[in-house]
């Protein structure tokens, strides 16, 4: 088993890496080093209704899917915050890294970030 500090290290590259755009070349690095299967969009299927797209969950992902609003659960197992959101853990939270790791995190407004932490 991984040492604590080697797993902590490993979350902060992936939750670092995969709040930047899924067509950044962190993401691709991650899954070149996770050994991904390329991504071929004909085996996708897309949302019907019109929103805003992001990666599905996961390095390995590549489907787009809606993004998570304002409010709404987020992390690396649940989803990705849209334009203008930071998925962020509760911060009274024991374990953050973990909240995030489980998509118990959730989607907060640039805006009210500030606000969120002064709870």
């Amino acid at each position: 088993m991984a040492s604590p500090m080697k797993l902590c290290v490993l979350v902060a590259l992936l939750v670092t890496c995969s709040n930047v755009d899924g067509f950044g070349s962190n993401r691709k690095y991650l899954q070149e080093l996770f050994n991904c299967i390329p991504c071929d969009f004909r085996n996708c299927k897309f949302p019907q209704n019109q929103c805003e797209l992001v990666l599905e969950t996961g390095i390995c992902g590549c489907c787009p899917v809606c993004a998570r609003l304002d409010g709404q659960l987020c992390g690396l197992t649940r989803g990705r915050c849209g334009m203008g959101f930071q998925c962020l853990p509760d911060p009274h939270a024991t374990q953050p890294l973990l909240a995030l790791l489980r998509g118990n995190a959730k989607c907060v407004s640039f805006s009210k970030i500030k606000m969120f932490y002064e709870k």
